[in-house]
């Protein structure tokens, strides 16, 4: 009995030293780190504010999301609209989302895109505004407002 009595002390012990233990982890996790900025360094605004400058009204149309996957591989997000600066614009623009660059670079190359602008929205988004021909740059031109650069899409390697 007595050795009994010497292995549930101990066991408890054991047991009350694991919890001290993993007590300083549990702290730093109460105190969380600052949150991320949240979009690019230069560039302003949100998302919402960014698509209403170069869509018309009303004209964003968010694609189907097996379309989204076939016609743009990666993309998270994937819609278009009419241009709000250039109305005769042929093609609209292409807005998507990302969680990478390479998948947004291969993408915009595949689609035969001209132009695009991008920032990262909350340090896990990618959104990007493309068009098809470099005649449609005016549509983007809105972007800089809010810090965007237009730049032309790489050419396939």
């Amino acid at each position: 009995m007595t050795s009994m009595r010497r292995r549930a002390p101990l066991s408890q012990l054991a047991l009350a030293g694991v919890a001290i233990a993993l007590l300083p982890v549990g702290v730093a996790h109460a105190d969380p780190e600052p949150a991320p900025p949240p979009v690019s360094p230069g560039v302003t605004g949100v998302l919402n504010d960014w698509q209403k400058s170069v869509c018309a009204p009303d004209s964003f149309s968010q694609d189907d999301p097996a379309i989204a996957a076939r016609d743009w591989p990666g993309a998270v997000r994937a819609g278009t609209c009419a241009s709000e600066v250039n109305p005769g614009l042929t093609n609209g623009l292409w807005i998507t989302q990302w969680t990478a660059n390479s998948d947004m670079t291969s993408a915009l190359q595949r689609n035969f895109m001209a132009l695009f602008a991008s920032a990262v929205s909350d340090q896990t988004a990618i959104i990007t505004f493309a068009v098809a021909t470099p005649e449609a740059r005016k549509s983007l031109e809105p972007l800089t407002k809010f810090g965007f650069a237009i730049q032309p899409v790489p050419p396939l390697a």
